[in-house]
């Protein structure tokens, strides 16, 4: 039972916060592309439809987590890789993706190196966001793109949220695991149109906004349901439900955006 007068104590995240919850298991790092350290469907097909992004391009990998997309745009897109992030992970990926631990903030990159720039899952967790996609872009070269997703909380999901941090079970800013119940750390309430101007205002042109996982933004209830994830049959409802995800209205509703956006020549 969700108790609204429990008060979370209050304390601004700092970088250590989020570094240590990262590394507190392996299996927080995730994204509609990876989920358990493997692709997920959506991964696989997203990759397929951006391999012109990927094929024998230098590609950053910023916020690589456990190394799952980096290691497969090494061996399976011959793209030169470099795999960056903050957390202990980063050690055990695999050497063809040549890791580094680095903050997103302050990356150890020279200007204009990249082709492309992967950065899934990663914006809402930062300190600066803004001073984040500075950096990608200070690294991306002119021409290059940036495959960007976050999680979106204009949905059920982001009412939840906001009724939540209102009554005092979650401070704002922070995530609001809704199979768990308890605070976590920062985790940014970011939207689909919110990211969409701030992508806008660094000077990148947005070339294609998805969505994902449009079932779990209406109903975040539903993996407290007892034996329901582990349903062929309900999984097959929801896989077709989030096949939705990026129909022009409801990309704006789902759980994550998925930006695909250019750095002007």
């Amino acid at each position: 039972m969700i108790n609204c007068c429990a008060r979370v104590p209050k304390r601004r995240p700092t970088a250590k916060d989020v570094r240590s919850y990262f590394e507190s298991d392996a299996m927080v790092v995730s994204s509609p592309l990876t989920v358990f350290g493997r692709l997920t469907a959506y991964g696989h097909d997203f990759l397929e439809r951006h391999a012109s992004y990927l094929n024998s391009r230098q590609v950053l990998d910023a916020g690589a987590g456990l190394g799952v997309l980096s290691q497969e745009m090494a061996h399976r897109y011959n793209a030169f890789v470099v795999a960056i992030d903050y957390a202990q992970w980063v050690a055990g990926i695999d050497r063809a993706a040549h890791p580094v631990q680095a903050d997103l903030m302050r990356l150890p990159l020279p200007d204009r190196a990249f082709d492309t720039v992967i950065c899934m899952e990663v914006l809402e967790h930062t300190l600066s966001p803004d001073q984040v996609l500075a950096e990608l872009w200070r690294v991306l070269r002119p021409g290059g793109v940036l495959i960007l997703s976050t999680p979106s909380y204009m949905n059920m999901a982001g009412v939840l949220k906001i009724v939540l941090e209102a009554c005092g079970v979650y401070e704002r800013d922070t995530f609001a695991p809704f199979d768990s119940w308890k605070p976590k750390v920062l985790e940014r309430c970011l939207t689909v149109l919110g990211v969409r101007h701030m992508l806008c205002q660094q000077g990148f042109r947005i070339i294609r906004v998805e969505g994902a996982e449009l079932f779990d933004a209406m109903f975040p209830f539903a993996n407290r349901i007892r034996g329901l994830f582990t349903s062929e049959r309900f999984l097959r409802l929801r896989a077709g439900f989030d096949r939705l995800s990026s129909l022009p209205l409801a990309k704006w509703f789902s759980l994550h955006g998925v930006f695909v956006a250019a750095r002007p020549f």
